[in-house]
């Protein structure tokens, strides 16, 4: 029997485990895909990659591991869009904390 687009096949559906979250610790040394902050397994959340609102799928290709701080952003939002917000952060309130940015000319 044909499936069409839109059903999903259960039987094939990833399964995130705990065995994944160790290989990816390891993968990614234990820092943030995001900020590289030092990661230990109890502020570390798994995330798509590229959003499943954006197209991401729900693989282990597409998972990688983030600061608590980050994980409902990185959730919902793409890296570039994350890069974004984080200059507008910057740029708005990052001189009272000592930081200024300024963009890099494209080569």
């Amino acid at each position: 029997m044909a499936k069409n687009n839109n059903q999903i096949d259960k039987s094939s559906k990833f399964v995130f485990k705990a065995s994944h979250f160790r290989e990816l610790l390891t993968k990614q040394e234990y820092r943030c895909y995001v900020t590289n902050r030092e990661l230990t397994p109890e502020v570390t959340f798994a995330e798509h990659i590229i959003p499943l609102r954006l197209g991401g799928t729900h693989t282990q290709e597409n998972i990688c591991l983030v600061h608590e701080i980050l994980y409902r952003m990185k959730r919902y939002h793409s890296i570039d869009e994350i890069v974004e917000m984080s200059a507008d952060v910057i740029n708005n309130l990052g001189s009272k904390y000592g930081y200024k940015i300024t963009k890099a000319k494209k080569r």
